[in-house]
Formats: structure tokens, C-alpha cells, sequence
């Protein structure tokens, strides 16, 4: 992992006399080098499979050209096939049995890259932006208050100045706006047994815990309880174009 840094003065949300940093994370290129030879070579065959598809897409207004333009950059930095072999090894479904061979066989690179999906999320930040010497009580009152302090104030809870309408609310760990890339698989018949639950990096085992969609009231925006998760708005945007089949 490698640490990138953002100012503070890029958010429109900004409005301090002396302008601060914020540092995040970023996936380092060799991040899984020599981990996976096989799986590192199926990203990579997905890789070219999302430059081609994209390629062959055209924007249907000026941000969604500007959305293809700017994962297509992505695409072209040397940690992006890190990143789309993070996405494989955390999914599970390509990992290793401990009997030989894998849940799902590493074939159809093709046809997952040509299932893509890209949403933009846009969060509702906080207003004002939190420095980065404020403490964890300072920060959790930011979250607790925010939506009186915006009623106070007239801000738009739902919308920015701009007319672009939040998809889920930020944290005070400031967010820039967000092009999620997915890759979908349908998985009937391919198999036989469970794949584990695996942590962020694809490396350890964690406990799954299996919750309905409906039980975690997701499917609308309305009952949805964690409106500080995207989550959420991506699976309503799956559910929506048929992509998960759900059952009401």
C-alpha cells in the first residue's frame, strides 16, 4: 500500500483561510506479485477486457464521457491490475480449494470485463470540513449534528448547490466523488461448494454471516439504516437492472 494525499481546498465544500491535507490509501503495483501467477495473468486478461469495452463505449452526455475518460486513466496506471486482482482474491469465488482446483475456474475473462458496471456515488459531506487535528469526539459530533446544523442553516440534505443528489451520506473521513467499477458474475451452477469469506486483501478467512437483502433493508432508500454505507445504493442499482434476481 503507498499513501496518496489530497487538499482539502479541492472539495467544494471547502472554506478555511489556511488550506490542510488529508492522506488516504492507495494499492501499491506489486501489492500480490508472485502470490498467484494464475490469477495475476486472469487480471490482466480482465484488464484488457475493460480497455477494450470501454473503448467501444461512447458517453451519452458530457459526465458520462467524462466518467468512461476517467476510469479508462485507471485502467492505464500500473497498480490497476493489483487492484482487479484485490477485487478476484476478496470475492473468494476464485479462490484455491484445500481438495486442488479452484471454486470457480478462471476462464470467461472476456465476458466478465464485458459485464461491467459503473455507478458514481456522491456523497453529502460535511459542511464544514473537519480538520485533521480534530479528535474522535469532535468528529462522531460532527456526524450526530449534522443533519439539525443543515436544517439551521438551509442546506439541502438531499442535493448540493450544484443540483447533484447525494447517494449516501460521508463520514467525516472526507470522500471525493466516486466511480465504483463492477464486475458481475452469475455463479448458478458454477458451484459446487461454498467460497470462504475473505478479508480486504484476499489473505485471511473471516466468519460469513448469511442476512436477506430484505432483512437488511437495503432495497430502498427509504427504510434504508445505513445511510452512511454504499452499499446500499449499489445494490438497489444491481436490483434495478435485473442484475440480482430478488425475490419479493
Amino acid at each position: 500500500m503507498k499513501l496518496i494525499s489530497t487538499q482539502a481546498s479541492n472539495f467544494p465544500e471547502f472554506d478555511a483561510d489556511e488550506d490542510w491535507s488529508y492522506d488516504k490509501i492507495d494499492i501499491a503495483g506489486d501489492a500480490f506479485a508472485g502470490e498467484d501467477a494464475a490469477l495475476e495473468a486472469f487480471a490482466g486478461e480482465i484488464r484488457d477486457g475493460l480497455r477494450a469495452e470501454l473503448a467501444a463505449r461512447a458517453g451519452r452526455d458530457a459526465w458520462e464521457e467524462s466518467t468512461l475518460a476517467v476510469v479508462r486513466s485507471v485502467l492505464d496506471k500500473p497498480n490497476s491490475l493489483a487492484a482487479i486482482q484485490g477485487t478476484l482474491r476478496m470475492s473468494g469465488v476464485f479462490s484455491r480449494k484445500a481438495t486442488g482446483g479452484r471454486y470457480v475456474d478462471l476462464a470467461d475473462a472476456a465476458d466478465l470485463a464485458k459485464s461491467v458496471r459503473i455507478y458514481t456515488m456522491f456523497p453529502q459531506m460535511p459542511s464544514p470540513m473537519p480538520a485533521p487535528t480534530a479528535t474522535p469526539e469532535e468528529l462522531r459530533e460532527e456526524m450526530t449534528t449534522r443533519a439539525e446544523r443543515m436544517r439551521q442553516s438551509g442546506r439541502d440534505p438531499h442535493a448540493d448547490r450544484h443540483g447533484r443528489v447525494y447517494t449516501h451520506i460521508s463520514t467525516p473521513n472526507v470522500s471525493n466523488t466516486i466511480h465504483g467499477v463492477y464486475l458481475t458474475l452469475d455463479a448458478t451452477g458454477l458451484l459446487d461448494d461454498i467460497p470462504p469469506a475473505l478479508d480486504l486483501f484476499g489473505t485471511k478467512e473471516v466468519e460469513r454471516e448469511w442476512v436477506s437483502l430484505q432483512d437488511l433493508e437495503v432495497l430502498d432508500s427509504v427504510s434504508d439504516p445505513k445511510p452512511t454505507f454504499i452499499s446500499g445504493f449499489i445494490v438497489r442499482q444491481l436490483v434495478a437492472e435485473g442484475v440480482i434476481d430478488v425475490q419479493r
